[in-house]
This record gives C-alpha cells, sequence and structure tokens, in this order.
C-alpha cells in the first residue's frame, strides 16, 4: 500500500470504528461513510486550482464540504441531506445515490454524524490525482474488504473476496475495446477488477482502462446499486451503465430487441435463489431457459441467461456452489444437455472456507459458445483445492495461486496432479457428473477413500468448532456479568 493510500486508509478506519462504536451495521457503514467520501470527493475537485483537469460535475456553494464543518451538531444532518439533494438535482447522472441515505436519522444521531464529518475532514483533498494514481480507489477497496472482513454474516450478499475477483479476472484476461457484464455486481468489485487487469496490462490509468471497456452491470437491490455505482465513481469510473433490476427479467438489449451480447462475462450469482420467475421461464421472450431450471433454485437460470448473453467467442466465469457439478433431476438434464453442445471449457474446484457468507468449497465454471478448435469436446478440470493459507479463519489466494490457476488453463493439460482434460463421451458415462474429483486422481492418495464420507467428517468437525466456540463466547459473556472489572 503506498504512502498516500494508508493517508486516505487511516481516517476511513476511524470513521468506520465511530460508526460501530455506535451499533451501525455493515450496511449502515458503507452507505454513508461512502456517501460523505464521494460528497467530499465532488467538493474537493471542484475546489481545486485552476490548473486541474477539472470536474464533469456541477457542485454548488451549498454542497461544498467546507460548509459542512461550520454547521453545528443540530442541524448538520439536515445541511448534508439538502448538499446531496442539490447535487442530484444538478448533475442527473447522480440522481438516487446520495438522497437514498437519511443524514438525519435517529438511528445515526446527531453527535455521531457530527464526529463521523469532522473524522472523515482530516483526509488529505480528494483530488483528481489521488484519483487518477488509484489512491482513493486503493483506500476504498481496503475500506471495503476490512468491512466484509469484520462483519460477518450478510455481507457475501454483495461483496465477493478480494481474490476471487483476481481470479476471474486472470480466468477471463479481458482486453481493451471488450463488452464486460457482471449480472450480479453487488458493490462493483468485478467490473472493477476488470477494468484492472487491462490497466495493469497496458500504459493505462485504471480510469482510462475502464473508459477502453464497455462495463455493464445488473444489481436488484436500490442500496447496493448505488453503492456500486459510488464506489466506480470513487476509482474514476463515471461511464459504467449499472442497471437497477432483475437480470433475468430485464436484461439488457438493443435497438431490434435482441439480448446484448458480451465478450466477457465475470459473476458470483445468489445460490440457489427460489422465487425466481421459474413459471413464466418457458415463455421467455429470448428462449434461455430451455429445458427450464428447477423453481426451488435459480443456479443454472444464471448459466442459461450467461450464456445466452455471450458473443460467439465469448467467455463467462461464474463462481457457484457445487451442487451444479452433480444435482440431479432437473438440472441433470440442463447439463447434460450444454455438454452436449461443448459450452464448460473448465471445472474449477476452489478450497472451503474461502467466501465470505459460507464455508462451501465453491467452483468456477468457465462457459463459451464457441470453443477453440484444440478445446473442443474436452472439459479441463482443475484441483485448487490445496492453494490458498488461512487468515482469521478464512482461506485466501495468492497472487502465485492465482497465476497458478490461470497457467493451467491456458495450457489446458497442466500439471496432471491437480488438471486433467476430459473428454465428453467418459463424461457422458458418468452421466454427466462433473466432479472434479471424478476426474482429477492425486498421485498422494495410495489408497481409495470414500470422499463423501471424508466431506461430511469435515463438516460434522466444522459444526463442533462452531458449537464449541459459541459456548466459549456464552461462557465469557456470563462471566463478565457476575464480574464486572474496570479494563
Amino acid at each position: 500500500m503506498s504512502p498516500k493510500t494508508a493517508e486516505i486508509e487511516g481516517p476511513l478506519g476511524e470513521a468506520m470504528g465511530v460508526l460501530r462504536a455506535h451499533g451501525s451495521t455493515q450496511h449502515d457503514a458503507a452507505g454513508y461513510i461512502l456517501r460523505l467520501l464521494l460528497l467530499k470527493m465532488l467538493s474537493d475537485t471542484a475546489d481545486g486550482s485552476s490548473s486541474s483537469r477539472g470536474t464533469r460535475f456541477v457542485v454548488p456553494p451549498s454542497a461544498r464540504w467546507s460548509r459542512l464543518l461550520g454547521i453545528s451538531a443540530v442541524d448538520l444532518g439536515d445541511c448534508i441531506n439538502n448538499a446531496c439533494a442539490v447535487l442530484e438535482e444538478v448533475n442527473p447522472s447522480l440522481d438516487r445515490l446520495l438522497t437514498k441515505a437519511d443524514f438525519n436519522s435517529i438511528e445515526l444521531g446527531r453527535q455521531v454524524l457530527h464526529e463521523l464529518v469532522h473524522t472523515l475532514s482530516s483526509l488529505p483533498p480528494l483530488r483528481e490525482a489521488l484519483v487518477l494514481n488509484g489512491h482513493l480507489g486503493e483506500a476504498a477497496d481496503a475500506f471495503l474488504h476490512r468491512l466484509a472482513e469484520t462483519s460477518g454474516r450478510g455481507v457475501g450478499l454483495y461483496y465477493t473476496p478480494p481474490s476471487m475477483a483476481r481470479l476471474l479476472a486472470e480466468l477471463l484476461a479481458p482486453s481493451d475495446g471488450m463488452r464486460l457484464y457482471d449480472p450480479v455486481c453487488g458493490v462493483g468489485g468485478f467490473l472493477l477488477e476488470s477494468a484492472r487487469w487491462v490497466a495493469s496490462h497496458t500504459e493505462m490509468s485504471l480510469p482510462r482502462a475502464a473508459a477502453s471497456l464497455v462495463l455493464h452491470g445488473h444489481e436488484r437491490n436500490a442500496e447496493q446499486w448505488a453503492l456500486c455505482r459510488i464506489n466506480l465513481l470513487l476509482h474514476g469510473i463515471s461511464d459504467a451503465n449499472v442497471k437497477l433490476g432483475d437480470a433475468l427479467w430485464s436484461p439488457f438489449t438493443g435497438a431490434a430487441g435482441k439480448l446484448l451480447e458480451y465478450d466477457r462475462i465475470l459473476a458470483d450469482p445468489p445460490w440457489g435463489a427460489r422465487e425466481w420467475g421459474a413459471e413464466r421461464a418457458a415463455e421467455d421472450a429470448f428462449g434461455r431457459f430451455d429445458p427450464v431450471p428447477p423453481a426451488h433454485g435459480a443456479d443454472y437460470a444464471f448459466v442459461q441467461h450467461c450464456l445466452a448473453s455471450l458473443s460467439e467467442q465469448g467467455m463467462a466465469a461464474l463462481l457457484m456452489p457445487r451442487g451444479v457439478l452433480f444435482r440431479g433431476g432437473g438440472e441433470e438434464h440442463i447439463r447434460g444437455k450444454l455438454l452436449q453442445e461443448d459450452r464448460f471449457e473448465a471445472i474449477i474446484g476452489l478450497p472451503r472456507n474461502i467466501l465470505y457468507e459460507t464455508p462451501i468449497a465453491p467452483v468456477v465454471l468457465i462457459l463459451r459458445r464457441g470453443k477453440s478448435t484444440d478445446r473442443r469436446g474436452r472439459v479441463l478440470f482443475v484441483d485448487a483445492s490445496h492453494l490458498g493459507t488461512t487468515k482469521a479463519r478464512r482461506r485466501v489466494l495468492s497472487r502465485d495461486d492465482i497465476h497458478w490457476v490461470g497457467r493451467i488453463f491456458r495450457e489446458f493439460d497442466g500439471d496432471k496432479r491437480y488438471a486433467c482434460a476430459v473428454p465428453l463421451d467418459e463424461i457422458a458415462k458418468a452421466n454427466w457428473n462433473l466432479n472434479v474429483e471424478l476426474y482429477v486422481k492425486s498421485d498422494e492418495a495410495s489408497a481409495p477413500f470414500d470422499l463423501e464420507a471424508r466431506l461430511n467428517a469435515i463438516a460434522a468437525v466444522e459444526a463442533q468448532r462452531e458449537a464449541a466456540a459459541r459456548h466459549m463466547d456464552a461462557a465469557i459473556g456470563r462471566l463478565r456479568r457476575l464480574y464486572p472489572f474496570d479494563s
């Protein structure tokens, strides 16, 4: 981390501490702090010297940060709400981004808001150089990452660990001029990482790299949609088209009413989403759902949507639960059809405890509409379950781990201990089962073993450990109530 980034991240961490000390949730913290950060960035850029390239946004005097510092705690909430409303009124592209949060809410509190604003006032001027050099974006990333790491369950619904975003970008290797899409973009991590990949392989800054791409995203949660767009702005990206709505039922379409097609699609869809619209899928105007996935889970509905949204040479990388590899019934029917159409290019098995929301080991599906000649009729299976290091009870892939997976995928026939390209007729004999362990046999295993039994045993131990931790926390809580003391 650069000194400039640390100079920004410090006050952001202090601001998060202010909110948490008063009981705010991670969603509140992200919403309040990112909006105030954007307000300060716009104000500081507008207050910049005449040598600055300027800003695309109009910032009236009543919305300037300097004005907030002279306002009493009693009136500060109203003043910030008014500043947000004014900014949206004179900048249509900011519509609904700032005013969704009420800075005069009882839950936030006047004194807390006053302390929050003065804490963020210790930030350096957030002008164009900090954005173009990536320092403000890096600090925003670090803030969101820290928030996710310390906020418990629920955060995984909108924020995927950074190493997963890096992995998908490594596998897809986007280049400038491409059209990219994330149908469930949360706060925009996958879109940002795609632009960052292009920037790292060219001489461009992150904002310029993003401008060289067509970035589209969907987000059905209104608050996360707003935070995604704010997060992109903090990274200097203003041209991304992030749509508020359900990707399955309000997809991007072109002038002729056809689905827009993309060169790269990367996503972490909601696992097992129910009530996704199965009852109307057979009449889908774009013919995406054939066969129709089961009503109790939308996993394959997202697979079908992404495949239908790919260009002829496009690629998709989806982070999915392992059940999509072997579940029977309607999903087996869909899986068999897609395999016969040669849509699966690779299946990559990842370690357990690598996501925020679940300890379950996910998989990456690499999908294509048109494979290269040398890869047709085969699926690459990669066992990456041994990768990563444990940090705070969670697995994290290093950059070397990510490069290793990328190299195996590019070679398509890498280290036989961990990868194997399997012909489709062999997969057909296994009833279209795509479990990685069926095809990748570790040389280290000298005797056969019951994989399912091993996984069940591990899950049982995990459950016992969680129960012991809860018991210990409860015991400590009782001791503190019985024997209070001053620290």
